[in-house]
């Protein structure tokens, strides 16, 4: 098998089926950010991705997705007391 075999073939699969074009290495976020979502420890992930420190799949790999965002914004809001102008 070629080196890049796997690579070429994805980028012939996201072609075929009119995709976003990405590299598929780019579908580590997504493992990670999914994992997350399922309270799989950063540790874990960290392993997971072959990743030395947890830094690097914090910082780098692990993302919010809107529902996150939405959740932490209203855990916020509710510690916060509303303030009338």
């Amino acid at each position: 098998m070629k080196p890049n075999y796997i690579s070429q073939h994805f980028q012939l699969l996201l072609e075929k089926y009119n995709l976003k074009k990405i590299i598929l290495h780019d579908l580590r976020h997504s493992c990670a950010t999914l994992m997350r979502e399922r309270r799989m420890s950063i540790e874990d992930i960290s392993k997971w991705l072959g990743h030395s420190n947890t830094i690097t799949t914090e910082n780098i790999y692990v993302h919010f997705n809107d529902s996150q965002k939405i959740k932490s914004a209203n855990a916020i809001s509710d510690i916060i007391p509303e303030v009338k102008i």
